[in-house]
């Protein structure tokens, strides 16, 4: 799976939907399953420059608060363990296993949080989950083609 919007060398990038694009792809760093690795240079300013992480179109963990990324943890848990839920497309899983990958204290507050909700029984098998299954689906370095 490749981001659906493949950044190329260029390419103008807004940091938020909805925003004027005020950076230009200057490189391609690393290419992964669900995002590209660039780095971004200043459309008024070339000589300011950023390295961003830009996943593909959808679904963003990024925009997620930490009460919401625990509704979805929680959601998807449920869903695949068949107690209801919203599951994740597997493309969603594939971006939020990369994001909690890189986010080691981002996943930790969110277990955290949500450990205080589930019940005593289900807390093993939740961090289980998390950890492993959910965790398994983030995706390997591709090379750069």
């Amino acid at each position: 799976m490749r981001p659906r919007s493949r950044l190329e060398v260029g390419s103008l990038y807004a940091l938020r939907g909805g925003t004027r694009p005020r950076w230009r792809v200057a490189a391609v760093l690393h290419r992964a399953s669900s995002y590209n690795e660039v780095l971004l240079e200043h459309l008024d300013d070339p000589t300011l420059t950023s390295q961003a992480r830009v996943y593909a179109p959808g679904f963003d963990p990024r925009d997620l608060t930490l009460p919401a990324l625990v509704r979805v943890l929680d959601g998807a848990y449920r869903a695949e363990h068949g107690k209801g839920g919203v599951p994740l497309t597997p493309e969603q899983q594939v971006t939020l296993a990369d994001y909690l990958a890189c986010h080691d204290l981002v996943r930790e507050m969110a277990w955290e949080q949500w450990r205080q909700e589930l019940g005593v029984r289900e807390q093993d098998q939740a961090r289980h989950w998390l950890d492993l299954t959910l965790m398994d689906s983030a995706p390997e370095d591709m090379p750069i083609t």
